[in-house]
């Protein structure tokens, strides 16, 4: 690749540069410039943005002397305020379910439920040297595919099923469910 520098339209070679400063015979089109100029050009973006700035910190300073604009501002706030309430209730509900469901074991109430996940727990490098035997596919160890094989060897009992004793431990996760009716209203 050559270095052309010049500017021009076209290449010292006759063919027509292309937007990205380069032509059909590879050659890079530069525009040189002086560091003054570049930092003059600098110096009037950032002017440009600071007198920009000044007039939105001016509009919203004459916006927050209106009082319909202060009541929007007070509404945001309360429905802020509202949803971090909301929030940390159904932080709370969960763990309540949670609890409740570990000490009874009841998975269903009117509008809350427990729904059972299993999750497989294994060494990844363990999982890889199985599955260089046994799932080929898995070789990148694609977390999805040999989960999915694992469930269902382990479900299907085969000569090359993983075993209960080897490095897969399935772990039975509760999860909280709560209804989509919750904060609903009546009407």
């Amino acid at each position: 690749m050559t270095l052309i520098i010049d500017d021009t339209e076209t290449c010292q070679c006759g063919a027509y540069l292309e937007d990205n400063g380069t032509c059909a015979n590879g050659h890079i089109q530069l525009e040189v410039r002086h560091p003054d100029d570049v930092i003059q050009e600098l110096h009037e973006k950032r002017l440009k943005v600071a007198s920009i700035q000044k007039q939105a910190d001016t509009a919203l300073a004459a916006l927050e002397k209106i009082p319909e604009y202060q009541q929007l501002q007070e509404v945001h706030n309360q429905l802020d305020a509202a949803s971090q309430d909301a929030q940390a209730a159904e932080d709370l509900a969960r763990s309540v379910v949670a609890l409740h469901y570990g000490l009874t074991e009841e998975k269903k109430g009117d509008l809350w439920g427990i729904r059972i996940t299993t999750k497989l727990m294994y060494d990844e490098g363990e999982a890889l040297v199985w599955a260089t035997e046994n799932c080929p596919d898995a070789l990148k160890l694609n977390k999805k595919e040999f989960e999915k094989v694992a469930k269902s060897l382990c479900e299907v009992t085969l000569t090359t099923a993983i075993t209960p004793n080897s490095f897969v431990t399935f772990v039975e996760e509760p999860v909280v469910t709560l209804s989509g009716k919750i904060g609903q209203s009546e009407e």
